[in-house]
This record gives structure tokens, C-alpha cells and sequence, in this order.
């Protein structure tokens, strides 16, 4: 797999302690953007100082967890502003802690490496989703966007020289139906595992791990790490070499790039690739997944299709106007059409550094916002930009009307379900100016805990640990940075570094 040697490497790239070192790390235990003063490292560390002291630590210890709920955290956050939505998991921190360390044990690091090694001769379909290390200025989450951009975007443009039609197709609901037991399938064969299931197999241990942190259940893998990123390929990798296997004897013309869970299927003619998908839909029958038919589209237009049509439309035909104003329309607009796209963030962050340069706003303040809140309350990817812009606006508002505003945003909110992410940002917006504004979502009172030096939430259900030292550890959760919080209750505005993942030269 090519990578740009410069600004990043593949986690396959670490030895096993780099790489427990990196899955450690607060940005690969939680990459949902959140605001700064949140920190999870400290408490993983200590944590894993415990597990790696601590030979009496084993997998059944973990077999009690099964028993019991909410052992994970979910943070719901809202899909379309009405009653989608898509639920966010901070996974136990004993279970993540020990399950990192299952994964890095030298051994075990070892023979998952030499099973992707396996994964990457498929001939004729190319992974390029493996998580990656930033070795430039950029936020690891940064060099995965680069990473898609360069490996997926610009290669696909190329392959518009050799092949006739493009298909994009996904997984429906992948990491909801990602079978646990899938896991051991793909790291030691399913006959294999069918017939050990002891805990001799590391695959084994994953699917343990993973039940006993929902509740016994084997259907689906929790989303918001860069760990359950990694276990996921393992999977599809699994899966990228059963479609290699079935197609190599059939002399078909065909290239995929493939980045998690989406496919990009390159072929001279129609008739290739209804082969290509009968056989992939085959493959992910047996895993029990399945292609999602509502997001499969055929295009004989490469180089349009080889872009997200949400952003050739922006690079095609938007041209930015200086106005705030008819800006931010523009971009409201867009969002109508594509909502929750990747553009529109990238452009809300232009839109964050023209506000933030400005020393004196000339149009409605209220009408901006207006607009911006509601961009927000039906593209939820962009929560923590549109509130970095807000939080520039409302500097120029009076203290009481600025406090009128902040309650309008949250009323905004107080009719639609499931808003624990948007409401984080809420408080981060609100809290230099009124710590006291209520929001819903536990780790929002855990902020107002850590102020008044007080310890009214749980995040997640310890009840279950026998190991004392652990099980306090998580009844005190240390998971705000105190000094962090303080600086931006000075700062009021939301810095570059807080949402930045790209690093921009002054």
C-alpha cells in the first residue's frame, strides 16, 4: 500500500508497543470531535498501568460484563434534525484498555500483521482506509482525510484512463452488523474458529472483549474509535480476500478501491461489473452483511464521479462572495442540497477564519446566527465549526443580549432527540458566559462537576469490576482537563486548535 512517507505511516507500519501507544492515545479512543478540555489519556494510562502490574487480570474477569448494561457510554447524536439518528459509544475504559493490549501483545500484533499482509496481495481490489500516524503538523484525523483524498480522489481520476465506468456502492449499516464472531473468522479461518473457541485464538479474545462491552451481544461493533476502525478491516480485509479468491480465475478487467465500508468498482463494461457486485454481495451474504442498494450508482462520467458530487458542485459552480451574508446563504444553500458533506465543513471553516480576522461584524449579527444555528441543527457534522463561528459573533453583543441569544440556540434544540453531541458544544459556546445553563447530556454536568468541585454522574457502569483499583478509578473519572476548561472560559472565543485538524502556517 502506497502512503506519503512524509506526513504519515500506517498503523501496520508501528511495532506493537508504538502501536499500543497510538491506540492509547485520547484521539484514537474517542475521534468525535469534542471540546478540548475533554481528556481521556490520562485516565487510559493509568488505567494501563494497572492491567500491565497486574497478572491476575484475565479475560474472565470480562465474562460479569456480559451480565451487565450500560457499560459503555453512548452519545447520541442527531442525523437530519428530525429522528434519525446514529449512537456514538466511549467504550468502557478497563474493557478498551485491555483490549489494546490483547491487540499489541507482541505475538498476537505479530500475527495480525502478517494476516494483512495476506489482505493486501488481493489482486485487483486495494485498501485505503488503514488508520494512520500524522509525521507532519497535521492531527492524525487530518492525515486520514488526506489519506482518502490522495489515495482514493486522485486515483480514481487516474484509473479514468484505463476503465470505462465507474460504481460506488457501501455496506448497509456496517458497523451495526459487523457479526463479532466474524473476527476470529477472519484472523484464523472460519473453519478454524468454528472449531476452537478457545481462548488460545486472539480473534477469540476480540469477540470477548467486544460482547462484554454490549451487553453479550454478537451483532455489531461499537463506532467512535480508531480501535473498532482497525478491528472493522480486519473484517473487510477478510472479506477483500474471499472477492480476490472468487474473481482471479474469471479473466474480468476490474480495479476497487476500497476506504471502510464504501467501494469504488472500476470496469470497461456494464456486464463486469454486475459481476463484480453479484460476487461482493455473495461474499458479504456470508458475514452476514449486505450491499446497500439505495447508495449503488453506476457512472460512465469517471472523472465527475471520481469526486464527491457534493464538492465538484462547489468547484464547478460556487464562486465566493465577500459578503458575509450572501456567504453563508450560499452555504446554506449547499447544505439543503448535500447535507451533512464534507463540503460543507471545509467551507464553514473558511467562512470560521473570515469571521474570526474581522474586528467589527457590519451585517445582523442575530440573522447570521439565525442561519448558522440552523445549518447546524440539520447537518450535525458540523457542529463544532458552526459553533467556533458563533462563538466570534456574539463578542460584539451586548452581555444581555448575548445571554438572550444563548438561550434561543438552546430552545432551538429542546424539541429534537437525541442532541448530546451538539449540546457539548452548546456549553462550550455558553460557558464563559453563564456556566450555569443546563443541557441533558451527562458530560456536560460532568463540566459543571469539575467547576464546583463536585461528583453527580457516572459515565459508565462499574458495578460489574472486581478489580478495586480499577473500579475506583472510573467512580472518580478524571476525564476534565481543569486548566484546559479554565483557559477557554477566558479565551470565550473557540481557538483553531480546539477544531483545527490541519495544520496552517500563519
Amino acid at each position: 500500500m502506497k502512503t506519503n512517507k512524509k506526513s504519515r505511516k500506517t498503523v501496520l507500519e508501528l511495532g506493537s508497543k508504538k502501536a499500543k501507544k497510538f491506540f492509547l492515545q485520547n484521539d484514537s479512543y474517542f475521534s468525535l470531535e469534542i471540546p478540548s478540555y475533554f481528556r481521556f489519556d490520562k485516565l487510559l494510562n493509568e488505567i494501563e498501568k494497572i492491567v500491565s502490574q497486574n497478572s491476575n487480570i484475565r479475560l474472565s474477569i470480562f465474562k460479569s460484563a456480559k451480565k451487565s448494561e450500560n457499560v459503555n457510554y453512548i452519545i447520541l447524536t442527531n442525523k437530519d434534525g428530525k429522528y434519525a439518528w446514529r449512537s456514538i459509544q466511549l467504550i468502557n475504559p478497563f474493557i478498551y484498555v485491555y483490549l489494546v493490549n490483547v491487540i499489541t501483545e507482541q505475538n498476537n500484533w505479530k500475527e495480525i500483521k502478517t494476516k494483512f499482509k495476506e489482505f493486501q496481495k488481493c489482486k485487483n481490489i486495494e485498501c485505503k482506509s488503514l488508520p494512520v500516524i500524522s509525521t507532519s503538523k497535521n492531527k492524525n484525523k487530518g492525515e486520514q482525510i488526506l489519506q482518502w483524498l490522495e489515495e482514493i480522489e486522485k486515483e480514481s481520476l487516474k484509473l479514468a484512463l484505463d476503465y470505462n465506468f465507474l460504481i460506488e456502492t457501501d455496506i448497509s449499516n456496517c458497523y451495526g452488523t459487523i457479526y463479532t464472531h466474524s473476527i476470529p473468522w477472519a484472523l484464523h479461518g472460519r473453519s478454524k474458529a468454528k472449531s476452537d473457541r478457545s481462548e488460545k485464538l486472539i480473534g477469540n479474545k476480540i469477540d470477548q472483549l467486544i460482547q462484554s462491552m454490549q451487553y453479550g451481544q454478537t451483532n455489531g461493533i461499537p463506532q467512535g474509535s480508531v480501535l473498532m476502525d482497525f478491528i472493522a478491516e480486519i473484517v473487510l480485509g477478510a472479506i477483500d480476500l474471499e472477492i480476490s479468491d472468487k474473481t482471479n480465475n474469471l479473466n474480468l478487467e476490474f480495479k476497487i478501491l476500497r476506504y471502510r465500508d464504501d467501494y469504488r468498482i472500476f470496469v470497461k463494461d456494464l456486464k463486469t461489473g454486475e459481476k463484480i457486485l453479484k460476487i461482493i454481495s455473495e461474499v458479504l451474504s456470508d458475514y452476514g452483511l449486505a450491499l446497500n442498494n439505495e447508495k449503488t450508482i453506476v457512472s460512465s462520467q469517471i472523472i465527475k464521479a471520481s469526486f464527491k458530487e457534493d464538492k465538484f458542485d462547489w468547484i464547478t459552480n460556487k464562486k465566493k462572495p465577500k459578503n458575509l451574508l450572501k456567504y453563508l446563504l450560499m452555504i446554506y444553500q449547499h447544505s439543503l442540497t448535500y447535507p451533512n458533506s464534507g463540503t460543507i465543513i471545509t467551507t464553514l471553516y473558511d467562512y470560521y477564519k473570515k469571521v474570526k480576522k474581522l474586528k467589527k461584524i457590519k451585517e445582523d449579527v442575530e440573522i447570521l446566527i439565525s442561519i448558522l444555528v440552523n445549518i447546524a441543527y440539520q447537518n450535525p457534522r458540523t457542529h463544532h465549526i458552526v459553533s467556533a463561528i458563533i462563538s466570534y459573533l456574539i463578542r460584539s453583543l451586548g452581555n444581555q443580549y448575548r445571554k438572550k441569544i444563548l438561550t434561543k440556540i438552546r430552545e432551538k434544540f429542546n424539541d429534537v432527540p437525541n442532541v448530546g453531541h451538539l449540546e457539548l458544544w452548546l456549553q462550550r459556546i455558553s460557558i464563559p458566559y453563564d456556566k450555569n445553563i443546563k443541557y441533558d447530556e451527562k458530560m456536560c454536568q460532568l463540566v459543571l462537576d469539575k467547576l464546583n468541585n463536585n461528583k453527580t454522574v457516572n459515565l459508565w457502569n462499574s458495578g460489574w469490576i472486581n478489580v478495586k483499583s480499577i473500579k475506583n478509578l472510573l467512580d472518580d473519572m478524571d476525564i476534565i482537563n481543569l486548566n484546559n476548561l479554565k483557559k477557554v472560559m477566558n479565551y470565550k472565543t473557540i481557538k483553531d486548535y480546539e477544531i483545527q485538524i490541519f495544520y496552517y502556517p500563519v
